[in-house]
């Protein structure tokens, strides 16, 4: 957990990827790293996967949502919790991309 608390892998441009059982404190883990990121001065955010999918499909109808999406691009790192959780339609998987 140390190594990973030093950022390296955020300052090489790598992914991070914590999976386990529930109850593994993988969320609690993410948001630490979101929180040594901010005090490194990085602007992050830590945000449930189905808000974000919320915020794309809704970016360009809603200007909450556009707001929410112009933050999101504005982050140097976006963590994404409960990836696995949302239950998702073919068609709804074809979402715009970060910008």
């Amino acid at each position: 957990m140390g190594q990973l608390r030093e950022l390296a892998w955020f300052d090489q441009m790598y992914n991070i990827i914590l999976m386990g059982p529930s109850g593994t404190d993988k969320t609690y883990m993410a948001g630490g790293l979101i929180r040594d990121a901010v005090l490194k001065g990085y602007k992050a955010q830590f945000i449930p996967m189905d808000q974000l999918v919320e915020i794309l499909r809704m970016e360009v109808v809603s200007t909450a949502a556009l707001s929410a999406y112009k933050h999101l691009t504005k982050c140097n790192l976006v963590g994404v919790d409960d990836i696995m959780l949302m239950p998702m339609k073919k068609e709804e998987a074809v979402c715009s991309t970060l910008k």
